[in-house]
């Protein structure tokens, strides 16, 4: 009998080398079979896994542990799960004693048009001060703000390049927290859908004039649209100007169809004649579907308090014009090389820059 059992163990054991996986099942289910990534699998409706359970000092005797050995930790009052992670033996759970990490303030700044990049933030927190480590981050796409289908794009990376694919899309970055210690990971935390994807920006601000030597004569704000006059985009009459104060507050606005417009082979230039404040200015362009085109600023930054770009933040332009040395007519504009430049007592206001 002892020889027959001993033979039984040595088939099993040759039958386990051969199939290299392994199902243990207590549920009565007929030829059970584990999933093809899995060495060993347990199928159980009434009972669950129990991992070695050790003190500390148990742990630590243990002779040059695998990376990625798994043990249960249970002494006095601390319960951990942990893993060995190579170096040292790290906590992945401690149920009760220990609050899970989250992510406060996530959010995505950038402009939603093909060809631009998106980015990501987001202010980590952990209530027992453990420090941040890897968090994972993520981008995903849904059809409408409404939509909870979220198509994971895989890219663990605070930043996004908008592409052909994303066009019409909405955009959610995700933030799974993650600490040195104690509960180690979070749940996952998302920004607000942004959207949809535009294809491309055809439109852009271009130029400026709001201080000169003097009392304040002839300023203006200019649009550049892509295409001739014949080719101009069919709603772009509805696109908008807002000008902000430096407390995020709309001072006025208008829409485009109002403006004087004057085309060359390549664009059309829209310009509004209005006055301008002399102290921190934003200017925001917003297209059709009300989306923040571009919002920039001069003598500093605003942050919109209301309107079509409330609770964005402009980007400041960098040059600015003063009443003790700017002579008239000059203006604020933006050059080929993709910065914002200052004229000496000229503009080219209807017409191109460069």
């Amino acid at each position: 009998m002892k020889k027959f059992l001993f033979f039984l163990l040595l088939s099993i054991i040759g039958c386990l080398h051969i199939n290299a996986q392994v199902i243990i099942d207590d549920t009565g289910e007929t030829n059970p079979t584990s999933h093809p990534s899995a060495i060993l699998e347990l199928n159980s409706t009434t009972r669950g896994f129990l991992p070695p359970r050790l003190s500390f000092a148990e742990r630590d005797a243990i002779q040059n542990p695998a990376d990625g050995l798994m043990i249960y930790i249970i002494d006095n009052e601390v319960r951990c799960l942990q893993v060995y992670d190579g170096q040292s033996w790290t906590n992945v759970y401690c149920p009760g004693s220990n609050d899970a990490p989250i992510a406060q303030d996530v959010a995505i700044t950038g402009t939603l048009a093909n060809g631009n990049t998106l980015v990501g933030s987001y202010t980590y927190f952990d209530a027992d001060g453990n420090l941040e480590q890897n968090s994972i981050l993520n981008w995903y796409t849904i059809d409408s703000a409404q939509d909870t289908n979220y198509v994971s794009l895989n890219n663990n990376t605070d930043n996004l390049v908008l592409t052909d694919e994303h066009i019409d899309k909405y955009i959610v970055f995700g933030v799974t927290p993650k600490a040195q210690s104690g509960t180690v990971l979070g749940e996952e935390f998302y920004s607000d859908p942004l959207g949809p994807v535009m294809d491309r920006i055809v439109a852009n601000i271009n130029e400026f004039h709001y201080e000169n030597q003097d009392r304040d004569q002839n300023e203006f704000v200019e649009i550049r649209v892509d295409g001739d006059i014949n080719n101009q985009p069919t709603d772009i009459g509805s696109y908008k100007i807002i000008q902000y104060r430096r407390a995020g507050t709309v001072v006025s606005s208008v829409t485009l169809e109002r403006l004087t417009k004057t085309c060359d082979s390549t664009h059309c230039y829209y310009v509004w004649e209005h006055s301008l404040q002399n102290s921190t200015t934003g200017i925001a362009l917003i297209n059709h579907n009300s989306q923040l085109i571009e919002f920039l600023s001069y003598e500093g930054v605003v942050t919109a308090t209301e309107g079509d770009a409330d609770g964005e933040t402009s980007t400041d332009i960098g040059v600015s014009q003063s009443n003790s040395s700017t002579p008239l007519d000059s203006s604020l504009f933006l050059d080929s090389d993709g910065t914002w430049k200052a004229s000496n007592g000229s503009n080219t206001k209807g017409t191109a820059n460069y």
